[in-house]
């Protein structure tokens, strides 16, 4: 029987497949004809996996840690090996943070790199290797998962470093989307919101299923799915951020306010006060432009000509 569905025929990889919005993720797209093959740590994930096969849906899944790089290029290999393409990556997969607890003052750079290595480096690594896949078909969607953490909490000073490595994912969104869209692929962000998702739990504890209801009757995962269902189609947008809680969307943002010259206040304090109260901004799509805006058109126009003067004269500048 012919697939059919908003996915009928794509091949989709979704880590973190094994609870949550991941196992969410990976049975929605499957029930929408997707050929859905889900990664974790947890072995849970081949249970699901096997549940959705015996109801007829085509998802496989295997066991891998992100966080080693080598890994993610085997899996994107082993992918495109097995069903001859990769459409939709699904950035999901994520682990609880040892440092939930603690303080700034005890933290260490091993802490950044854990944190660094399954939030930042396995969407890096399975992006880049599912990038010449996706480009020579001319079709991809990657969708990275972000969190609210990079804006800062007044208690979860523990989770600091995994802020960090959030943050990163947006920088890895804005900087892949402008090459993405040379061939045909979508590069986005999600900031989810789901109480009942392992990531909200209270204090990280394992609740009843009684409190999960609760929670879930609040801000549940489920809600998030036609979100994605959009932003992993054929209709998606390049290069945005969006937070999604229940049934609300925002758009998420990097913003530039307009130009303020020190010479036109008493003080830099005033300069930055009204900079910092402006309401006329706009979203930089390249460095060129964040610049641009503020060398003005004189500058800009001087500044083109002397970068390609040193790119054709093999001259580089300091």
């Amino acid at each position: 029987m012919q697939a059919t569905g908003a996915f009928a025929g794509r091949v989709i990889l979704v880590t973190g497949g094994s609870e949550g919005i991941g196992a969410g993720t990976v049975e929605a797209m499957a029930r929408e004809g997707g050929i859905v093959h889900a990664v974790s740590r947890s072995p849970d994930g081949e249970r699901i996996a096997s549940r959705l096969v015996a109801q007829g849906l085509a998802v496989s899944w295997t066991r891998v840690d992100v966080a080693e790089p080598a890994a993610c290029a085997a899996l994107v290999r082993d992918v495109v090996d097995r069903f001859g393409r990769l459409d939709v990556l699904v950035n999901n997969a994520g682990n609880r943070p040892a440092t939930l607890r603690r303080d700034i003052g005890s933290l260490t750079d091993a802490d950044l790199h854990e944190a660094l290595a399954t939030h930042l480096h396995g969407p890096f690594n399975l992006s880049v290797a599912a990038w010449p896949h996706m480009a020579s078909q001319r079709y991809g969607r990657i969708l990275n998962f972000c969190s609210g953490h990079v804006f800062g909490s007044l208690d979860d000073h523990g989770l600091l470093p995994f802020g960090i490595a959030k943050a990163g994912i947006i920088g890895l969104t804005k900087m892949m989307a402008t090459p993405a869209a040379r061939c045909g692929i979508a590069v986005n962000a999600l900031f989810p919101a789901a109480l009942d998702s392992h990531w909200n739990r209270v204090e990280w504890r394992v609740i009843s299923e009684q409190e999960e209801q609760a929670l879930a009757d609040v801000c549940s995962h489920r809600d998030l799915w036609p979100f994605i269902r959009w932003i992993c189609g054929p209709e998606a947008c390049n290069g945005e951020m969006f937070s999604v809680c229940n049934t609300n969307l925002t758009h998420v943002f990097v913003g530039d306010s307009e130009n303020f010259s020190y010479p036109a206040f008493a003080d830099m304090s005033a300069c930055v006060g009204a900079a910092m109260a402006s309401g006329d901004y706009y979203r930089p799509r390249s460095v060129g432009q964040f610049f641009s805006r503020h060398l003005g058109a004189a500058r800009s126009k001087r500044l083109f000509q002397l970068l390609t003067h040193f790119a054709g004269s093999g001259q580089t500048s300091r």
